[in-house]
């Protein structure tokens, strides 16, 4: 029975060690990611400050980062993220705003896409709960009409002008071939309304305000909290632009 007790004392250690090492990382990855943020978010967000993000602080991140197209912020918060691209959908999946190696990556737009698509698709990592890395808070949303209700409005700012969205719909899919949200832009109207028609049938909230033919939009992609190949991907109507 001694041998017994020693060999489970010696595997809760183990377990033991090595959850608090997985922990650590978690804890490092997230410091080194606020790190990197550190000057983006003095020019997005300075201290004393409720002034809201201008074309010349989008410019300001540029000189930072020649990557930069803009910044995604919602009116609450929950998501507040400079947006990057570059010639790939895969180098800013672990390279941070400063090209340093990272988990947790940066928020990053198509690099098929232009800034006048249809469709504006970005991708961001979710990590395994809220808070933890840059698109999770999105799974806080799915199936959920009261988180929907007060995080449904959102700006993306570029250098020349801020651009108003209101979301429409939010959805899991793990098929690109029954629903492929990564479309740009649509040759005609019966297209875009096959398309849309999945959106619509498998919207897990009540949409405030559907989307229509003409109409641009931006999808933001991430993964679903506990695994498996789900990806939450909410769709967000555009309800105005203005120049600076």
């Amino acid at each position: 029975m001694k041998i017994i007790r020693k060999i489970i004392t010696l595997i809760l250690l183990v377990v033991l060690g090595y959850s608090t090492f997985e922990l650590y990382k978690i804890y490092k990855t997230n410091h080194d990611e606020h790190e990197a943020l550190k000057e983006i978010n003095e020019i997005a967000t300075p201290k004393d400050s409720h002034k809201d993000i201008t074309g010349e602080d989008i410019l300001k991140m540029k000189e930072i980062n020649s990557d930069v197209v803009g910044y995604l912020k919602f009116d609450t918060e929950l998501i507040a993220e400079p947006i990057v691209q570059t010639t790939d959908n895969s180098y800013y999946l672990n390279y941070d705003i400063n090209h340093n190696y990272n988990d947790f990556g940066t928020v990053f737009m198509d690099y098929r896409n232009t800034l006048e698509d249809t469709n504006m698709i970005m991708y961001g990592h979710a990590g395994i709960y809220a808070g933890t890395q840059k698109f999770s808070n999105l799974n806080t949303l799915l199936g959920n009409n009261d988180e929907y209700k007060k995080n449904s409005y959102f700006n993306f700012y570029t250098q020349d002008e801020v651009r108003r969205y209101q979301i429409s719909y939010i959805i899991k899919n793990n098929n690109s071939e029954i629903f492929n949200h990564q479309i740009r832009n649509f040759d005609t109207e019966d297209e875009f309304n096959k398309w849309i028609s999945f959106a619509k049938e498998n919207n897990s909230i009540t949409g405030l305000n559907e989307i229509n033919y003409g109409d641009k939009f931006i999808t933001l992609q991430t993964c679903i909290h506990g695994g498996g190949d789900d990806k939450v991907i909410v769709i967000a109507k555009e309800i105005s632009r203005k120049k600076y």
